[in-house]
């Protein structure tokens, strides 16, 4: 029987272990001395993996719970849980969807609007938050909540009324990021829709006065406004848009968004009122008017308006590096500006803004890597997108210790393996070239799972078991290595690795599918990377909370059990015959492990 008492406890429980990871990870940025530090992190790693415990213990049971047949209350005292959790602010896929699906499907049979209507938004919510809606499809979208528009006199609960206002704003944000010709004229008539309800007489007298119901229609018009495409807009839609535009000026006055007028000012520039150039000295002036506010120790809302707004102004002067409108005289200015971001957001603790950070640094990238040199590219990749994820990071650092362990071994005593790498044609030249070629396996151990940088709450849950649709997107990292990079040719050497990391040897299995790794010119370093990828997922003891670490010699005998279809096997066997080589990676995989966990918090912590 579902009571409320015992979904209290639950609630109680899920969101315990939930804070207590964050408690645990602000514990870690504190400075402390290195033996202190170490204990910490193993005293974290068995908490979490106590909490990883209880939620599965919790869900377990909730399932069970969930199984039975629930009366009318039993199903309103879980949604109310739900919503409860949702309104918290404890997002996770794991357990809403979980508890969500079932109340939907009951209250829209007894059309109970109440709790359709919120659970819907929250069950949408989740899967944004998720990012895996490209992956599973869910039952129920933002729409759907839409479809109730035309009852909303009939809706008793304040909560439920917003709701619907909070799914157009949702909407309407959601198109602002696809880069379609029709998104001006969908997000105007969604406004125009929501509209058309707010304005109704008895909608007034019941919402009219909320200052929530009106935050989110005034929400509504300054996304639209941030459109930044202007240049594919009909003469109508520019009429339009310049209306919306004065309309936002007019209702925030003093107050309004800096970007809404660098928007303003890029309209007048398409209507040839400004040049090209002197629309750029506008928004140069408006970036470091707002660079200018940028300060670590200021208000976390207002930063975070502040570093939104430089993103989005470095975003519109993109448009003036290319293309018919581009102002050569101002390109220097513009990369300046771009690197000025760039290295400013190097300096951002991880505990600022971790989820929005993490979202913010991984979009400058897209905006910016086609006017950075490859160096700075590659700099911004590992220093500030994979040091703002401690768990990928360590990972990715430890398969370059090993990497660099198994490379130096094996040019030493098998160089012939590294013909053709780095166009090397002969052992000599294999010789010739061991300190390239050492740095090309480092690099691309380094650079192995960048497809998981958009993936951060995925990869960061430790807290939890992940579900079958987490893990799915987790399985597209390899393929989604490439579409960060955009193809990018400065990056094509390591294209390969990224993509052949899960494959077996013999190309039989592991993924992705459309991906031979057995005709790869640099397979040896796909077998090098691949051997270091197991080795420390398989032995790590802190990061990987669903299982315990194995000894190396534990995985040593699960590498000659798949030698020559897994694993190869001339590096199987080098690591079973030399004591050397297996004792060296015994020490990295245990003692220093530590090292490379204290190199990335140090990191943060300073």
């Amino acid at each position: 029987m579902v009571t409320k008492q015992y979904l209290d406890k639950f609630i109680k429980t899920f969101e315990h272990c939930k804070d207590l990871d964050f408690e645990w990870n602000e514990k870690l940025f504190k400075k402390s001395s290195k033996s202190s530090w170490a204990k910490l992190l193993i005293q974290r790693s068995e908490a979490l993996r106590n909490c990883f415990e209880v939620n599965e213990e919790n869900t377990k049971s909730l399932i069970e719970h969930l199984s039975q047949q629930l009366s009318d209350k039993e199903y309103c005292l879980l949604a109310d849980a739900a919503l409860q959790i949702y309104q918290d602010g404890y997002d996770d896929i794991c357990v809403l969807p979980l508890m969500m699906e079932p109340c939907i499907e009951y209250f829209q049979k007894a059309h109970n609007l109440n709790y359709i209507i919120p659970l819907i938004h929250a069950y949408c919510f989740e899967y944004e938050q998720a990012d895996v809606e490209d992956i599973g499809t869910p039952k129920y979208s933002y729409e759907s909540v839409l479809d109730y528009r035309g009852e909303y006199l009939n809706i008793s609960s304040r909560y439920a009324r917003l709701s619907l206002f909070k799914s157009y704003s949702n909407i309407i944000s959601r198109i602002l990021n696809q880069d379609r010709p029709d998104c001006f004229s969908k997000m105007y008539s969604l406004y125009t829709e929501a509209l058309s309800i707010w304005n109704k007489e008895e909608v007034q007298k019941l919402d009219g006065d909320d200052e929530e119901f009106i935050y989110f229609i005034d929400r509504m018009l300054f996304t639209i406004t941030l459109y930044e495409n202007i240049s594919i807009l009909s003469d109508e839609e520019k009429i339009i848009y310049e209306r919306l535009i004065a309309e936002c000026k007019e209702k925030n006055g003093d107050e309004i968004d800096p970007m809404v007028n660098c928007i303003d000012q890029a309209l007048k520039n398409y209507e040839g009122i400004i040049t090209n150039e002197e629309l750029v000295d506008y928004l140069i002036q408006s970036f470091n008017e707002m660079f200018d506010k940028l300060d670590l120790n200021g208000d976390p809302n207002e930063q975070e308006d502040y570093l939104d707004n430089c993103y989005n102004t470095i975003g519109t002067m993109c448009y003036y590096m290319e293309g018919e409108r581009n102002v050569p005289s101002k390109r220097a200015d513009i990369i300046d500006c771009m690197n000025r971001l760039r290295l400013y957001v190097k300096t951002i603790p991880y505990t600022f803004f971790t989820s929005e950070m993490n979202r913010y640094v991984y979009l400058l990238y897209q905006k910016i890597k086609s006017f950075i040199t490859y160096e700075e590219k590659k700099d911004y990749i590992l220093e500030v997108i994979m040091f703002r994820q401690p768990i990928t990071c360590i990972h990715s650092l430890m398969v370059e210790n090993i990497s660099r362990c198994l490379g130096d071994y094996l040019l030493k005593h098998n160089p012939e393996l590294f013909i053709g790498v780095l166009d090397c044609r002969t052992v000599d030249e294999v010789n010739e070239n061991k300190d390239s070629l050492l740095q090309f396996i480092c690099d691309c151990a380094l650079l192995h799972d960048v497809g998981k940088i958009s993936m951060v709450d995925i990869i960061n849950t430790q807290n939890r078991r992940l579900t079958d649709i987490e893990f799915k997107r987790i399985k597209t990292h390899p393929n989604n290595g490439l579409t960060i990079l955009d193809n990018d040719k400065d990056f094509a050497q390591y294209f390969d690795v990224i993509l052949g990391h899960h494959k077996w040897y013999d190309g039989s299995l592991g993924y992705p599918d459309d991906f031979d790794n057995t005709s790869s010119n640099i397979r040896i370093i796909i077998d090098i990377v691949t051997i270091a990828d197991c080795t420390d997922a398989a032995t790590d003891i802190l990061g990987r909370n669903y299982t315990k670490g194995k000894t190396f010699s534990q995985v040593l005998d699960e590498f000659i059990q798949g030698k020559g279809t897994r694993y190869n096997p001339i590096i199987v066997d080098c690591i079973k015959k030399d004591n050397s080589l297996f004792d060296e990676l015994t020490r990295l995989t245990t003692d220093s492990r530590m090292d490379i966990y204290k190199e990335v918090y140090s990191h943060y912590i300073q």
